[in-house]
């Protein structure tokens, strides 16, 4: 049976425990959008007004008219609506959440700081209420930064645009830098949201001078949230990019040890195949001021390698031949414009990424961790050639010159 990209089943029968503070069987979030003077309006040089969130979604007036009934609607919202919402939440003490929208906040001053003075939390919602479905990346970039610039303090919008530049392969320094930005500013505003320091950790493991740095990123992700298969893994991998060999076997073997799928056991032994490469190079070890020649790890042992230099003394430092320069890993999100697997269990995935379509290869798809929503969501190899279309996340390593980006260690289907 052909998989559906979309999942019907979910949990089922069987929902996870959330297991809330103090035995809770309810947790209640309150939202209040603050949208008003961000949405579609002539004014603002848009084609119409407001259409969907209206009292009759759909209406309009066509083109270029201004539709009064939407404007006075909206108006009310900021005039009297919020204020009167705002009373409610104060004199009863109620904690709340504003999905403010940049725009709306500047056109209301006194809004911004009402909300300010009650010390309720603040959500970018970015900087219009208009549609982002097919808005090109550089439009919707500049309406971040736009936001940003306006005095965001909250983490959100930094956390957004630093993985948004983040997610782009093949980028300039400029804007690895820029990413790396926004992602400390948002750890320094929100320094408990462990997908900060995840993304922390890709973004300083793309330069040799901040490995140091991913590494406690890494690190800080574990901690925040121990639970994290993911975040441990990352952790494996960035402690062994810093010659932290011993460390990361000890994780990657409790990994291993802990795994509850085989999804969990093949992705354990990948780190652990990684470490045993490292720790391989590391017993063939040259000294410094010596160069050594040495075969492929694993190879055989009949011809010993070939070393040149004086300083191999017993005073010389030891190095590791292999260098695991930046990025040994990384992971993208797209949608998949095609598939090869002519030659399966070997393929090559073709992934939409925001500069444009990119390949993925796995030499043998059996070995790669394959998951998704649910277990039913999970596609048969058999079915690769109707692969087209889902979104997928890839963890992959970096290949150089091999005609792809990346050699394909994990895929979670959407």
């Amino acid at each position: 049976m052909d998989q559906h990209p979309r999942d019907y089943r979910g949990y089922g029968a069987r929902p996870p425990d959330p297991r809330w503070p103090n035995g809770a069987r309810l947790a209640v979030q309150i939202v209040m959008n603050y949208e008003e003077g961000s949405e579609y309006a002539i004014g603002d040089g848009d084609a119409t007004s407001e259409m969907y969130l209206t009292e009759v979604p759909g209406a309009t007036l066509g083109p270029g008219t201004r539709d009064l009934i939407v404007e006075s609607t909206y108006e009310y919202g900021s005039r009297a609506g919020f204020w009167r919402l705002m009373r409610i939440f104060e004199h009863r003490g109620i904690p709340i959440t504003v999905f403010g929208a940049a725009l709306a906040l500047e056109r209301n001053p006194d809004a911004a700081a009402a909300i300010r003075a009650a010390g309720f939390e603040v959500c970018s919602h970015g900087w219009r209420w208009v549609n982002f479905a097919h808005m090109s990346e550089a439009e919707e970039r500049e309406q971040m930064q736009r936001a940003i610039a306006l005095g965001a303090e909250d983490f959100a919008p930094y956390f957004a645009l630093g993985s948004l530049e983040l997610r782009n392969m093949g980028v300039s320094d400029d804007d690895t830098h820029d990413a790396r930005k926004n992602l400390e500013r948002a750890a320094e505003l929100n320094p408990m949201f462990a997908p900060t320091f995840e993304a922390l950790t890709q973004a300083y493991s793309r330069s040799a001078d901040t490995q140091a740095k991913a590494l406690a990123a890494a690190e800080t992700a574990v901690k925040l949230d121990s639970e994290s298969r993911s975040y441990r893994t990352n952790l494996a991998y960035t402690l062994l990019n810093n010659g932290r060999t011993a460390q990361a076997r000890a994780v990657a073997e409790k990994l291993e040890a802990t795994a509850s799928s085989e999804d969990e056991k093949r992705s354990a032994q990948s780190v652990l195949e990684a470490i045993a490469d490292e720790e391989e190079w590391q017993r063939a070890g040259i000294t410094e001021g010596t160069r050594t020649e040495f075969g492929p790890p694993g190879g055989s042992a009949a011809a010993p390698p070939k070393t040149e230099g004086t300083n191999s003394g017993a005073g010389g430092r030891t190095v590791s031949h292999r260098q695991l320069g930046p990025p040994d890993w990384m992971a993208v999100e797209g949608s998949i414009a095609a598939v090869d697997c002519a030659r399966s269990p070997e393929l090559t995935l073709t992934v939409n990424l925001p500069r444009g379509p990119m390949e993925f290869h796995a030499k043998d798809f059996g070995a790669v961790s394959v998951s998704a929503q649910s277990a039913a969501a999970v596609p048969s190899l058999l079915s690769c050639k109707s692969w087209a279309g889902r979104n997928v996340k890839i963890w992959f390593r970096m290949a150089q010159g091999q005609g792809f980006l990346g050699e394909i260690t994990r895929v979670y289907f959407y």
